[in-house]
C-alpha cells in the first residue's frame, strides 16, 4: 500500500535520488504527517490519508498545507545545490554553468 505522497517541483534540475533519500528515510522511520527540508517547502512528503485530502481543499499554498498538517523539517541534504531552483532562463544558465 502507498503511505506517502512525494511532491517535487519541476524547477529543481539538480535534484537527485540521493538528495531525497534522507527525506524518504525519515518519513518511513518516523511516520510524520509531512516532512520537508528546512527552508524549503518542497520537496516534501505527505502522509497519504483522508486528512491530507480534506486539507488540500482548505489551503491555497504548500506552506499552509504543511502548517495545517503539523509538519517536521530536517536538515537540507549535504548537496544543498540540489535544491536550487531554475525559474528563469538566467537561473538555468547560472545553474548549468556552475554545475558543469
Amino acid at each position: 500500500s502507498c503511505e506517502g505522497l512525494l511532491v517535487v517541483p519541476v524547477d529543481l534540475p539538480l535534484l537527485t535520488a540521493d538528495s531525497l533519500r534522507p527525506l524518504v528515510t525519515y518519513f518511513n522511520g518516523h511516520k510524520p504527517n509531512a516532512v520537508c527540508f528546512e527552508g524549503n517547502w518542497l520537496p516534501a512528503i505527505f502522509r497519504l490519508n483522508e486528512d491530507l485530502i480534506f486539507r488540500c481543499g482548505q489551503n491555497e499554498s504548500i506552506h499552509g498545507l504543511l502548517k495545517s498538517l503539523g509538519f517536521v523539517t530536517m536538515a537540507p541534504p549535504s548537496d544543498v545545490r540540489s535544491l536550487a531552483n531554475a525559474n528563469t532562463p538566467h537561473d538555468w544558465a547560472e545553474l548549468t554553468r556552475s554545475h558543469s
